[in-house]
């Protein structure tokens, strides 16, 4: 019984300290993680962003050739 209670005695901080590191190595991991994550997030919401802009500058252009049209046909017809 001596020598079990002696093993556990010194197992007991190993293994705390082996978890302790352990828990400190996964919580970096996740803090990169979350940074990656983070950044793509930023990356996507620029980039659609961007293209809305660029979206509804074409579409402003359409509406403005189709009210040209528009206005070409009416001359047409009243001619």
């Amino acid at each position: 019984m001596n020598g079990f209670l002696a093993a556990a005695t010194i197992a007991n901080p190993v293994i705390a300290s082996v978890l302790t590191i352990l828990f400190y190595l996964e919580r970096k991991k996740l803090d990169e993680r979350s940074k990656q994550l983070q950044n793509s997030i930023t990356t996507c919401s620029e980039s659609v962003a961007t293209e809305v802009q660029t979206l509804s500058t074409q579409i402003n252009a359409n509406t403005q050739s189709l009210n040209e049209v528009k206005d070409t046909l009416k001359e047409v017809v009243n001619i």
